[in-house]
């Protein structure tokens, strides 16, 4: 069937007036009078009903009855049209714990944002429901600070990244490394980065709780932090947050510096569907790891 036909009648339908729906559809009077007589033989029975000298008309019962069908097939036709000449778009989902989500990887969600045929979708989760989602597949791929063996996970370790010390305490003004010794275990603001870190905390400070207090946020815990505390951060974090806090002092470690291990994870067999975007998406972390100018502190793992 022309759709041509069906679009002028469905318009028709609407205005029930000659006049109005030539203007609409940007014909001549005569050009739906042609459609309609038109659509009409190719059914076989009578749409509307005319009057001369009268351009308002009237749909018959059978015009009713084909009112709806009408404009169903006008919006399919539109779908198959925005179909055809739509975007494919692929999905990808990502979950991560949030002292990973936080500036680590923000420079590869503006990459791939600038892709439109990618739709990302971002998921701030604990590690054992991270590795419990990839398990599952309801996530492509998930980024953590611990290595779970589990059923159907690839762990990848991807960056061991050095970590410093941050604080704003003015004595340290100029200071080039520290002594973790030195350092007052009751003025730490603590954040979990993983086992490596947790070990390195453990064998300076001996008990696991002897800290000032936890958050789980970077970026609160330097919002928290006042002239006595300290915290202990990864350098790619370190970077971002001095652009926004310039009073903030970064002071390197003098020996055996904790380090946090960041390990990529994702399941044995993805969804076909998901395939070719899981493996794009690897090569861009790679890539951006490759290329961050942390260099003497971040350790690729190829």
């Amino acid at each position: 069937m022309n759709y041509k036909l069906v679009e002028t009648f469905v318009e028709l339908s609407k205005t029930l007036n000659l006049t109005k729906t030539a203007e609409n559809l940007y014909l001549t009077q005569s050009a739906v009078s042609y459609r309609l007589k038109a659509l009409e033989e190719d059914l076989g029975v009578i749409l509307i009903e005319r009057e001369k000298g009268f351009k308002k008309i009237k749909l018959t019962s059978k015009g009713e009855e084909f009112k709806n069908i009408a404009m169903d097939f006008e919006s399919i036709n539109k779908s198959l049209l925005d179909f055809k000449t739509s975007v494919f778009v692929k999905e990808i989902s990502i979950a991560l714990v949030d002292s990973i989500n936080n500036y680590f990887l923000k420079d590869v969600y503006k990459y791939f944002f600038k892709d439109e045929s990618i739709k990302l979708i971002l998921k701030t989760e604990h590690t054992n429901e991270i590795y419990n989602q990839i398990s599952n597949r309801t996530v492509d791929i998930g980024f953590v600070p611990r290595d779970i063996k589990k059923q159907n996970v690839v762990t990848e370790e991807i960056v061991n990244e050095e970590m410093i010390m941050a604080t704003r305490s003015s004595k340290f003004n100029g200071v080039n490394h520290i002594d973790a010794n030195d350092l007052d275990v009751k003025k730490l603001i603590f954040l979990y980065w993983g086992d490596s870190y947790i070990n390195w905390h453990i064998e300076n400070f001996g008990d696991i709780e002897s800290f000032r207090i936890q958050v789980d946020s970077s970026l609160l815990s330097f919002e928290l932090m006042d002239k006595e505390s300290w915290m202990v951060i990864p350098v790619s974090v370190a970077e971002n947050l001095k652009q926004k806090f310039p009073d903030i002092n970064l002071v390197p470690f003098d020996k055996n510096p904790p380090q946090r291990t960041i390990y990529m994870i994702s399941h044995t067999n993805p969804l076909y569907s998901n395939e070719g975007t899981v493996k794009e998406f690897k090569e861009s972390i790679h890539s951006h790891i490759n290329d961050l100018q942390v260099s003497r502190f971040i350790k690729t793992k190829k």
